[in-house]
């Protein structure tokens, strides 16, 4: 799926979930996580799916679990590991932390 396709999809998916709520106020579903009912930003997302090691499927699981790229940049690799597995935390983690031309 392009990136094109993926945020056409997750746009639709979003408007369904909206028309979904709506229709829902004053019922409480215990069993969905507060975080869904957030709208993702289908920019952060793409943003999310260029970082070597993610594709759609984890740029969204990441995306549910931190709720921004801020927390995402920050997370430990032991946090990212049960989300996107070993090898994906070790290369998430080197990518928004490798050395930079100024030495930091």
């Amino acid at each position: 799926m392009s990136p094109d396709e993926t945020v056409d999809y997750y746009r639709n998916l979003n408007s369904v979930k909206a028309r979904l709520q709506v229709h829902g106020e004053g019922r409480e579903n215990p069993f969905r996580r507060r975080s869904s009912s957030r709208l993702l930003d289908p920019k952060v997302l793409v943003l999310v799916q260029r970082v070597p090691g993610v594709g759609g499927v984890k740029a969204l699981a990441l995306l549910q679990e931190f709720s921004s790229i801020h927390q995402l940049c920050n997370a430990a690799p032991h946090e990212l590991e049960p989300i996107v597995g070993q090898a994906a935390a070790k290369q998430i983690h080197s990518f928004f932390h490798k050395p930079t031309a100024a030495g930091t």
